[in-house]
């Protein structure tokens, strides 16, 4: 703040030399001038004092008979002073503080904090719904207005508040989480809970290792095979009488634990021969201003040669002046890196560890249903110009899901 009013003042720097340099400075400093930045030099001592305080110095000049030179001078004073004659620029300088000061006047970015379940993106259409969006005066913001409207469309929000800071809209919001999560809880009851009548039955080929039946009828035993879809347990059985004659049928949803061995066959092949890109070194930079519908392309823009191969990577920002003060102005940077395709060859190190981690992958998405693997029997071979992943994995799974219902 202390440089600010001192440029809008106006310094000099000042040059003292010959006569009594150290009590002038004590004179200075006596009478309470302002000066700063004071260095000695081999033939004189200088410092920076505001304009101000120039006149001050008279007195003592002549009481300690220094040379005094005013070597350089800054501020907006010796600025104007010195483009009095530019009046395009004091035009165009004018013009650019009024469409500031406009601008000034609208809100150009809205953002959002506190929110969890809720969306950015979600609470955004809402806002437009109500009508409030980027770009609006803000005037016609009605902070205690929005704060219901999100409270009444959103039940879980318990709070909200809406606070205008230069140009941006920040909303902050307050979820009650713990309410959420017993809803969510209540849902899953209500779904575990369904008492549809219907089969179990099997996920994916397999032998029955045990079956566990805890509602329904059992209709396969351990070591039989089935197949994929095949009745597990059925929903529907018989209660018969004493002589064996069947006194009615009833209707259930089936349940139970059925464990299955399920073997899991691998066979891929990854080619030794491949293409790779070869960086040149050389990036090319376009800068991109949009405003609204409107580009303006800076002058790094270049022609691209159509033999030539480049990879893009793309950052977008608003600009932005200070911490919150958003124009409606949006920076679009492209860097273009260049490269050519070159042929190249796995050595047998580097395919044999590709081939491993494509392995290890599958293996971990095989065991994230299993309950315990039996048997790996992958091999991983190289000749001149593949390599190969085959063979069979066997493991333990829970193989009964809930099918069809009888209505």
């Amino acid at each position: 703040m202390e440089k600010l009013l001192r440029f809008y003042k106006g310094y000099v720097r000042v040059d003292v030399y010959s006569g009594n340099i150290e009590r002038f400075l004590n004179m200075v400093i006596f009478r309470n001038i302002c000066i700063w930045d004071i260095t000695k030099e081999e033939n004189y001592t200088y410092f920076y004092i505001n304009i101000d305080d120039i006149y001050k110095l008279k007195q003592i000049i002549k009481k300690t008979k220094v040379g005094f030179k005013i070597r350089e001078r800054y501020g907006l004073p010796f600025f104007l002073f010195a483009n009095r004659k530019r009046k395009a620029f004091f035009i165009g300088f004018f013009i650019g503080w009024v469409i500031v000061y406009i601008m000034s006047l609208y809100i150009w970015n809205i953002d959002f904090q506190g929110n969890f379940k809720h969306t950015d993106s979600e609470l955004y259409r809402f806002l437009e719904e109500i009508n409030i969006k980027e770009g609006i005066k803000k005037e016609k913001i009605d902070g205690e207005k929005i704060e219901k409207a999100i409270r009444n469309k959103f039940f879980d929000i318990t709070w909200a508040s809406v606070d205008i800071s230069g140009t941006k809209l920040t909303i902050h919001i307050r979820e009650n989480i713990n309410e959420l999560d017993k809803d969510n809880e209540e849902n899953d009851d209500v779904n575990l809970n369904e008492d549809k009548p219907g089969d179990l039955l099997s996920s994916k080929e397999a032998e029955i290792v045990s079956i566990i039946t805890r509602s329904g009828k059992p209709m396969v035993k351990p070591k039989d095979i089935v197949e994929k879809g095949a009745v597990l347990i059925s929903g529907k059985y018989e209660l018969y009488k004493d002589d064996m004659t069947v006194l009615n049928e009833r209707i259930v949803r089936a349940d139970g634990d059925v464990v299955g061995k399920v073997t899991y066959t691998i066979d891929e092949v990854i080619e030794r021969d491949f293409v790779k890109k070869v960086y040149t070194g050389k990036e090319f930079t376009v800068n991109k201003y949009i405003l609204g519908e409107y580009e303006i392309a800076s002058r790094l823009r270049f022609i691209k040669e159509k033999d030539k191969k480049y990879d893009v990577y793309t950052y977008n920002e608003q600009i932005v002046l200070g911490d919150s003060f958003y124009l409606p102005v949006f920076n679009e940077k492209m860097i273009y890196r260049e490269y050519y395709l070159e042929d190249d060859i796995y050595s047998e190190n580097m395919v044999k560890e590709l081939a491993n981690k494509k392995l290890m992958y599958k293996i971990k998405k095989i065991e994230e249903n299993t309950i315990q693997i039996l048997e790996n029997n992958v091999k991983i071979e190289v000749d001149d110009k593949i390599c190969r992943i085959y063979g069979q994995v066997t493991v333990l799974e829970y193989i009964g899901v809930f099918g069809g219902t009888y209505e």
